[in-house]
């Protein structure tokens, strides 16, 4: 019973995750699209294309450029983490002179 959860969720997760990259694609071939539509320009057909598939990659290759972010992040510990607390003692009451308004 439980196995047959497990693999109903990751099936529906794999079918999630190939309609989003297909939703990229089509996102992206309809801005290409625009794009030499409203301009005209090769140029422009071009970046937007390229960008098209950067996105398509990106969205494609998300759990892996999550994995290398978190690689990079580093890892606080419970311990290490302190509360500051204390008064507040007023501000500097010359916060803007003269010379910072010119």
């Amino acid at each position: 019973m439980a196995g047959d959860i497990f693999n109903w969720a990751e099936t529906l997760r794999s079918n999630v995750e190939g309609l989003a990259v297909a939703a990229a694609g089509t996102l992206a071939v309809v801005a290409t699209v625009m794009a030499y539509w409203k301009t005209k320009s090769w140029a422009g057909t071009l970046a937007a294309a390229v960008l098209g598939a950067v996105l398509v990659f990106a969205v494609k290759n998300i759990p892996q450029i999550s994995n290398m972010v978190d690689s990079e992040v580093p890892q606080e510990d419970a311990v290490s983490t302190q509360m500051v607390t204390g008064s507040y003692g007023p501000l500097d009451h010359v916060v803007v002179i003269p010379a910072d308004l010119r």
